[in-house]
């Protein structure tokens, strides 16, 4: 289970190497990501629970693994699954255009995010897969 807690802080690496980078338009990219994904949490509470929901058994689901029992709190999208896709597919676009093993390579770690917040059980797979679907849409917009 420590490999998932430290998974859980990319995130946060991915802010700082931002910070660092002076990559401005992709923090406030990342950032109005943040606020749009806890804005449908909070708008999907109570809405059909096995999509939106966190499963039973989650704990300890924030990026510093110190949120203790969130199970039956909104879940859906994944944050940590948009800001990893966000970051990784924004990142192409800029260092790496048309080059499909670069694409492929990169969308490896949000694939590897996803996989270890099922495990953890934070997340479902539905709310995996629409935090990836939102960071899609959203990148259209900064790119």
């Amino acid at each position: 289970m420590i490999i998932y807690d430290f998974i859980s802080l990319s995130p946060i690496l991915f802010y700082i190497y931002s910070l660092f980078n002076r990559e401005y338009k992709l923090i406030s990219g990342m950032t109005i990501l943040t606020i749009v994904q806890i804005f449908i949490k909070k708008f999907t509470k109570g809405f059909y629970e096995k999509i939106f929901l966190r499963p039973e058994e989650a704990c300890n689901c924030s990026s510093f693994n110190n949120g203790g029992f969130v199970g039956l709190e909104p879940g859906f999208p994944s944050g940590h699954v948009t800001l990893t896709t966000f970051f990784v597919n924004y990142m192409y676009f800029k260092k790496y255009p048309n080059d499909n093993f670069a694409l492929a390579f990169l969308n490896f770690i949000p694939l590897i995010i996803g996989i270890s917040r099922y495990e953890k059980k934070c997340h479902n797979i539905y709310q995996i897969f629409a935090g990836y679907i939102l960071a899609v849409i959203s990148l259209i917009f900064f790119i």
